[in-house]
């Protein structure tokens, strides 16, 4: 295979016939062009002002043009703006090398992008100098590069996000999860909920949405989304349950009706929301929340792997710390009613004690009593009686200051 492609059809000048269809033998013109048109790479030839002599089918193909209007076109008017600067300095590099290579990018008649790989060498047209242009579509080749980046970038942010799941403050913790869902999804906004067992409801916890949006959101609402309440049917658990996610094209139906429907409908509407993905947060069969990503129609669906990834670590990370609230509630629950068993211990063995005190306090208060009215002065019975209130005390403070 020649070193450049464009030799394919633009040989180098050699000894003998001065053209290829004087050989004996050699094809004739229409099989060449009919060769140039069933070639998988789109083939021009273009003077050096940039206005095109000769185009193959396949360049009709990429650009979306049929042959009468594409031949009326100049290179100009098919580069986009970046590729269009570079025009000159690639021109005086082709006239000082013969030919070369690069990238660019043309609009095409639906005026949105088409990457190509140009091969271009200098030639003679008819007599005049020309360039005969050999490219070749890139667009797959982007499509797989900017899906290895995607890729790459939504698993550093997967990475990061486990890594926050272990640090973040437990009263943060819906904030961090909506948070980093609307970072890789590319979501509008992210609600998320709890779920409560003994209610059987979802009790809405956050909403990562822009600010200015938020207010109009929640002014539609009519109250701030922590207060919002949603009971969950046997259906609706059932189906939250069994597949994880779901993709809804209503609001109504993504919030289980939760919100009116017009109120939905409206916000909706007013947003541009085309869909919503509901994700559970599950583990072991146990439902700890749910969370609603809404997307419009221009954003891309997330890779549905990785928020599978993202759903089962948030589901982790939230039965963690539900275990160790319960933990703590029954180790709270243990220790009171331990406290409560024990106080109840020594009340019933200081209870005699504090008995006699009170008899003790009433029988010298009573002596001194009448002591005062024979006019005799009630020295010992007083200081009996502060003696008491004192040992009266302390038993007192054993209770004040008992803990478990």
């Amino acid at each position: 295979m020649p070193e450049n492609p464009v030799d394919l059809i633009n040989p180098a000048p050699s000894a003998g016939p001065t053209s290829t269809m004087d050989l004996p033998g050699s094809p004739s013109l229409q099989t060449i062009l009919e060769m140039l048109d069933s070639a998988p790479s789109a083939i021009t030839v273009h003077d050096t002002h940039g206005d095109f002599l000769y185009a193959n089918r396949r360049t009709f193909e990429l650009h979306g043009y049929d042959k009468s209007e594409f031949l009326r076109l100049n290179l100009r008017q098919l580069d986009v703006p970046e590729s269009a600067e570079l025009i000159q300095d690639r021109l005086r590099l082709i006239e000082q090398t013969g030919h070369a290579t690069f990238e660019v990018e043309h609009y095409r008649k639906d005026h949105s992008v088409l990457p190509l790989e140009v091969s271009v060498k200098t030639m003679v047209w008819e007599g005049r100098p020309a360039l005969l242009s050999i490219a070749w579509d890139l667009s797959e080749k982007r499509a797989l590069q900017e899906k290895s980046m995607r890729y790459t970038r939504d698993l550093s942010l997967f990475q990061l996000f486990v890594v926050g799941l272990a640090t973040v403050p437990d009263d943060e913790i819906h904030h961090y999860i909506a948070q980093s869902l609307k970072a890789f999804s590319g979501a509008y906004f992210v609600s998320i909920s709890d779920y409560d067992p003994l209610t059987r409801c979802l009790a809405h916890r956050h909403l990562e949405i822009d600010p200015g949006i938020a207010g109009r959101l929640i002014s539609l609402l009519g109250s701030r989304v922590e207060d919002i309440h949603t009971p969950l049917s046997e259906e609706n658990y059932e189906l939250v349950t069994r597949k994880g996610w779901t993709i809804e094209k209503s609001f109504f139906e993504a919030a289980f009706g939760s919100i009116p429907a017009p109120v939905a409908a409206a916000m909706q509407k007013l947003l541009h929301l085309d869909r919503f993905i509901g994700i559970t947060f599950l583990d072991d069969s146990r439902l700890y929340g749910t969370s609603l990503l809404a997307m419009r129609q221009d954003q891309p669906d997330p890779s549905m792997d990785m928020l599978q990834a993202y759903r089962h670590a948030a589901a982790i990370a939230l039965r963690q710390r539900a275990s160790e609230k319960e933990r703590c509630r029954i180790e709270r629950e243990w220790k009171q009613a331990r406290r409560m068993e024990i106080m109840g211990r020594l009340a019933t063995s200081v209870a005699p004690e504090f008995e006699a005190l009170l008899d003790h306090i009433g029988q010298h208060s009573e002596h001194a009593l009448s002591r005062l009215e024979a006019g005799e002065p009630p020295v010992d019975d007083l200081r009996e009686v502060l003696d008491a209130v004192k040992t009266a005390r302390e038993l007192m403070g054993q209770f004040r200051d008992f803990e478990v």
